[in-house]
């Protein structure tokens, strides 16, 4: 009889845990969203990945980092309570991994939001819009007008892997050998100049902020033939709704204020484009 009774009580406090963790198991996202914004707002700062691409991010020896992606997330994130933004500087290719992984609270950079993306991440509203511009030898001697052009002459494009770009190249046929992967689009121009690539595509505001310019490459009067408008916006994890709608209520105060159309200007964007981006225009899935 002293035994049956240990196996109840035991029995009993097995069904007591399961239950428990049941519980816990049904929370819902909105909790976790919840304990994330709650979790920052106490501590006060974020972590963020960037790529330190100006000019959208650039991130100084001492850790300190500017450009329009800073001004616009500090600005935005400030009016909701939490002060600190703090960079973690890495590949294009490992920011939604890593983003996933919990490695860092959010990406803040001109990601380009593609179809792809969606279905991994959340994004907010439109941080930028701008289009990309081709630079290829002097001369064009493969008469690159697009990505459509590049499959069709067998020319080499030098592009970032896992990014916006390198999806549209695809898209359009341009076969994987004929792409050169490069880390960054400095070193993409440098590929050009080199000889390892005929083309690379980069985005104008990207262009503009490369040290030491172009050099005797020639940037394309027109852009790809393929483009639309390249849209930004940082992103979060898919359970973090309400960390994405504290980031879109701080953006929608900075709108207010006239500060965004300030900062974009500063950095060399087009605010009214910007203003008119929508994230359904990339895919519906996104908004």
């Amino acid at each position: 009889m002293h035994i049956s009774s240990r196996r109840s009580a035991a029995l009993f406090g097995s069904l007591a845990l399961a239950l428990a963790m049941g519980a816990c198991g049904s929370s819902t996202s909105s909790d976790d969203d919840a304990s994330t914004l709650d979790r920052l707002k106490e501590s006060g700062e974020i972590v963020v990945a960037v790529g330190n691409e100006a000019p959208y991010t650039k991130v100084e020896p001492d850790g300190s980092f500017e450009g329009l992606i800073p001004d616009l997330t500090r600005a935005a994130l400030k009016s909701q309570g939490i002060e600190k933004v703090t960079p973690t500087v890495t590949g294009f290719d490992s920011m939604i991994s890593g983003l996933k992984a919990k490695q860092w609270d959010a990406i803040a950079e001109g990601l380009l939001v593609t179809k792809a993306r969606c279905a991994e991440v959340i994004f907010s509203e439109p941080t930028s819009a701008t289009v990309e511009s081709i630079v290829t030898k002097a001369g064009n001697p493969k008469g690159i007008t697009g990505y459509k052009s590049v499959a069709s002459s067998g020319a080499k494009l030098a592009l970032i892997p896992n990014t916006a770009y390198w999806e549209i190249a695809l898209a359009n046929g341009v076969p994987e050998k004929q792409l050169v992967s490069v880390p960054d689009a400095a070193t993409g121009l440098e590929a050009v100049k080199a000889g390892r690539a005929d083309g690379t595509m980069i985005l104008s505001q990207t262009l503009k902020a490369v040290p030491g310019g172009v050099g005797d490459l020639e940037v394309q009067p027109e852009p790809p033939t393929e483009a639309v408008p390249q849209i930004t916006a940082n992103a979060f994890r898919k359970d973090d709704t309400e960390l994405r709608d504290a980031f879109n209520r701080g953006l929608d105060k900075v709108k207010e204020s006239g500060d965004f159309d300030t900062v974009l200007t500063k950095w060399g964007f087009d605010p009214e484009l910007a203003r008119q981006a929508k994230l359904s225009d990339v895919d519906p899935s996104c908004s």
